[in-house]
């Protein structure tokens, strides 16, 4: 669309061109394009000589003439000197910024060629006179007034104007045409530098381009090596950026992100954001800079660690100028421009010295000021100086090519004469002198050589931090404390360097310590207990206790304590490799320390129930070896379980990191914590883990029944029945506690704390239980079983438990018929006598008897 735009347009300036052409042809007749051109010029002036009677086409405004005579009458002198006329456009009815510097612009191009006049050093046999039009901004009205004013006589030999950087674009390809000189004052497009395409374009402001190697400058002093750019898709924006981009690529400068946008810049800063772009040059005009802001504040695009360069011609405090769409505050758009950087024109002379028009830079302002009714300030962007000293350039030009042995006369011009031009060209582009913008030179691309300004918007105002001339270095204004004193002095970074800090989460060495004196000391009262059973094996009491069993659940126990100690052991205690091996050790301990201890626990339990409950009054003997292989069957289970992950999903070591929210602090010092864990994981570790616990849980509940079935019934013969009953509550509660904290996050040391410490406490009353009464029984003065004899046999123990004996009245199938829940005694005895080797119990009862 915008390529069919730009055809439609370039055809219809081809055929205003070519319809003026053969106007213009037909009015010459058969003379000389340069005697008929002189004489119409001739005739013009005496007949009108302020050309203010011509029509105009609807919608333009009419020519305004700035002929001296027309204001203050015919003088002598003037009358004996030959016109010279110029052309001009300027936006003038545009309101706004644009249409004051328009008016600011036209005044001192019109103070400037009076004082031209009234010198008699330059150009003493010439009268320089203005007429310019209106071109509101707009291209068709900017080149139908082009066109008007060069197809009406007198000729005019140079274009003044204008202002904006698009329709100066257009204007130049048709003068270019002409072989007519334009001197601009204000459009800064990098594209206007091209002398091929704009062979007679000169203009008294730097290419925007220039102000690029101002910014690598800049970046040079800070060390900043890697930036993102963000511009309007219009000129001049586009060009400079796209010529900032070679420049920056010829530098060794990387450009991180380079983003444009049309009216909304919203995806072009998420995209910026993502990218975590630190130096952001910006090239858009002002309207849009505020939406650029609007959405640095909401994106968080601001501050210390972010530095802003924007284009210098913003007017004073242009965030607080109204914009319906934005949904920023004017103090959020001040909070996010604080401290961006602008490079911009030297706009006015900063040395109070008397310039080429006699004028020191600070009367003119003063001038300026009177005209347009406010005041100009050095560091302002305004382009009256600069539309003054176009038109002394221009001015002094043309004296040269008077002062030369050129053999034309300056009135002698015509349009199309590349001889006139080409002269005209040579001689301005020598041109050098001290105007009220400061000092005037050109570069052979027709672009000013002029100060650079870096600005630095501090609290609200844009206050000038260094200068820099092409070809110079930087000189500070300011120290570079000063410059960043809101950074603490240093300048902000190109890119994150904010230092991520790992913390390591262990348990601390305190803790570790605790729970591994404790379970140590439980180790070696297991082992005590493990050394007491199998020296005390043929003691009637350890005898009647099952020593295999106790055995068993002893050396479980120990394992359980080992598994404490081994559940302290994290990365800040071994390598990797070293807590792949301990992880795997985990498992396996802690998984057969259940078994052993809770299966010897279990299968004691299961055969008081199988005796008393389950078989009431059938002989049923179960012999330790019998419970023995019960535990052993569990084992395997456990085996097959753990083998299979480890050769399937075996372990591996994860590191897991988790970011701490940054506070003021950490932000300020370009720091980062994370919180590291290094943990034991495998792919499918929550099916193996839901395995064992599964199974295990089934193991506890069926525990927890047959305790709770036998819960009532002591079996003297079997004297540890009562606690291994409260060993397995024990168990089976303090699992159900534990297990749930064992998967709770948080503060290692607590979660440690915790689960190590019921485990601990568990594994220590539930040795407790089953190995003091031994002990106390078996270094008792009086070893016996208490008895007291009744009519029908003996009663064994004392307490309110119901006890089982040789012959209780009131269980036996005679007395009850029905026979009771408890089963009978003398089979329970028997039963037990068998599981005793050489019938120790038995033959002690016959004694009593």
């Amino acid at each position: 669309m915008a390529s069919q735009k730009r055809l439609i347009f370039e055809l219809t300036k081809c055929i205003i061109l070519i319809l003026f052409l053969e106007g213009f042809q037909c009015q010459l007749h058969t003379t000389t394009l340069n005697t008929i051109v002189t004489e119409s010029s001739i005739l013009s002036t005496s007949q009108n000589p302020h050309n203010t009677d011509h029509t105009t086409p609807e919608g333009l405004s009419d020519v305004y003439s700035a002929d001296p005579l027309a204001a203050n009458g015919s003088s002598s002198v003037a009358r004996n000197k030959t016109r010279l006329y110029l052309a001009g456009l300027f936006p003038l009815s545009v309101p706004g910024w644009i249409g004051d510097y328009a008016l600011q612009s036209v005044s001192a191009i019109q103070m400037a060629i009076d004082d031209i006049n009234d010198r008699e050093d330059i150009l003493p046999e010439y009268e320089l006179i203005l007429e310019y039009k209106d071109t509101k901004a707009s291209i068709g009205v900017a080149m139908t007034g082009l066109f008007e004013l060069l197809y009406t006589p007198p000729t005019k030999i140079c274009l003044m104007g204008e202002m904006l950087s698009f329709i100066t674009q257009e204007l130049a390809e048709v003068t270019s045409h002409w072989k007519l000189l334009q001197m601009a004052h204000a459009s800064s497009a990098s594209e206007l530098s091209d002398r091929n395409r704009y062979p007679y374009f000169f203009r008294t402001i730097a290419s925007a381009a220039r102000l690029n190697p101002v910014q690598l400058a800049i970046m040079r002093v800070f060390g900043w090596k890697k930036v993102a750019t963000l511009h309007e898709a219009q000129e001049p924006h586009a060009g400079v950026s796209s010529n900032l981009h070679q420049l920056l690529e010829e530098s060794s400068v990387s450009v991180l992100a380079a983003e444009s946008f049309i009216a909304d810049p919203k995806d072009a800063m998420k995209r910026l954001k993502d990218k975590d772009v630190r130096i952001i040059i910006g090239n858009f005009y002002e309207a849009a800079a505020r939406r650029v802001f609007c959405e640095a504040y909401k994106l968080g695009m601001y501050g210390p660690r972010y530095q802003w360069f924007v284009i210098g011609y913003y007017t004073a405090n242009w965030w607080q100028r109204p914009e319906s769409t934005l949904d920023c505050t004017v103090e959020q758009l001040y909070e996010a421009a604080d401290g961006y950087l602008t490079v911009t024109w030297g706009m006015n002379g900063r040395e109070d010295i008397p310039t080429v028009s006699g004028k020191t830079p600070g009367e003119f302002r003063e001038m300026i000021a009177d005209i347009v009714g406010h005041g100009i300030s050095v560091d302002g962007q305004d382009p009256a100086a600069n539309a003054n000293d176009a038109m002394w350039a221009l001015g002094l030009g043309l004296h040269e090519i008077y002062k030369s042995n050129f053999t034309k006369r300056l009135e002698s011009y015509v349009y199309g004469d590349e001889v006139w031009a080409e002269v005209m060209k040579k001689y301005i582009g020598r041109v050098h002198f001290y105007g009220v913008s400061g000092p005037v030179s050109f570069s052979t691309e027709g672009d000013r050589i002029g100060l650079f300004l870096v600005e630095q918007n501090r609290d609200g105002k844009e206050e000038v931090i260094a200068t820099y001339k092409s070809g110079d270095h930087i000189n500070w204004l300011l120290s570079l404390n000063d410059i960043w004193k809101r950074n603490g002095g240093e300048p902000p970074y190109d890119s994150d360097i904010t230092q991520t800090i790992e913390l390591l989460q262990s348990i601390s060495s305190t803790v570790f310590t605790v729970m591994c004196t404790v379970a140590g000391c439980g180790i070696v009262m297991s082992l005590c207990f493990l050394i007491f059973n199998v020296c005390k094996r043929k003691h009637r009491q350890i005898k009647m206790s099952s020593p295999n069993l106790n055995n068993i659940i002893a050396s479980g126990l120990l394992l359980a304590y080992v598994s404490v100690v081994l559940d302290g052991v994290d990365y800040s205690r071994t390598t990797l490799t070293g807590l792949q091996n301990v992880c795997r050790a985990r498992a396996w301990t802690l998984s057969i320390a259940f078994t052993l201890a809770f299966g010897g626990m279990f299968t004691k339990m299961w055969r008081v129930y199988s005796i008393v409950i389950h078989n009431k009054t059938k002989r049923k003997v179960i012999k330790d070896h019998h419970l023995v292989a019960i535990v052993f069957i569990l084992l395997v289970i456990d085996v097959s379980i753990l083998i299979p992950r480890e050769i399937v999903d075996p372990f591996v070591v994860e590191q897991q990191r988790v970011s701490v929210a940054q506070t003021d602090e950490d932000i300020a010092a370009y720091r980062r914590y994370q919180l590291l864990y290094v943990v034991c994981t495998s792919k499918n570790s929550v099916i193996w883990l839901m395995t064992l616990i599964i199974y295990k849980a089934f193991l506890m509940l069926f525990g927890a029944f047959l305790a709770w079935q036998t819960r009532n019934i002591n079996v003297p013969a079997l004297n540890d029945s009562y606690y291994v009953g409260l060993s397995i509550y024990n168990v089976v509660l303090c699992s159900v506690v534990a297990a749930p904290l064992s998967l709770l996050g948080g503060n290692l040391n607590v979660t440690y704390a915790l689960v190590t410490g019921f485990e601990l406490f568990c594994t220590t009353s539930t040795l407790s239980m089953l190995f003091f009464p031994k002990i106390r029984a078996v270094y008792s003065k009086s070893n016996a079983v208490h008895t007291e004899t009744t009519g029908t046999g003996r009663i064994l123990g004392t307490g309110n438990k119901k006890t089982i004996t040789d012959t209780d009245t009131t269980n036996t199938p005679g007395n009850n018929p029905t026979n009771s829940n408890h089963g009978n005694g003398t089979d329970v005895e028997l039963q037990a006598e068998d599981m005793i080797d050489n019938h120790d119990i038995n033959e002690h009862s016959k004694s009593d008897l």
